[in-house]
């Protein structure tokens, strides 16, 4: 199924081997967003086409919201 359904990413984490909650959605939609947390995993929203505030204001909004990864990487806290 498509995006709202979370079926892309868990087969995703299937594939990799790894629980919903060690990977990371990156994602530059609200439809993709939902997925990913339907999905049960983290998201990074990324503006390329959303801006940070129309992120910030869904009902289950990304955990953080960036411009590209470089600035993902530079606000890494790992």
């Amino acid at each position: 199924q498509g995006k709202p359904a979370p079926d892309v990413f868990i087969e995703a984490a299937r594939q990799l081997a790894l629980p919903a909650p060690a990977c990371v959605v990156f994602e530059d939609a609200p439809m993709g967003v939902a997925a990913a947390r339907a999905a049960g995993m983290p998201v990074v929203g990324v503006t390329t086409s959303f801006s940070a505030e129309q992120f910030a204001a869904l009902d289950d909004a990304p955990d953080l919201a960036v411009r590209d990864f470089d600035e993902f990487l530079a606000r890494a806290t790992w």
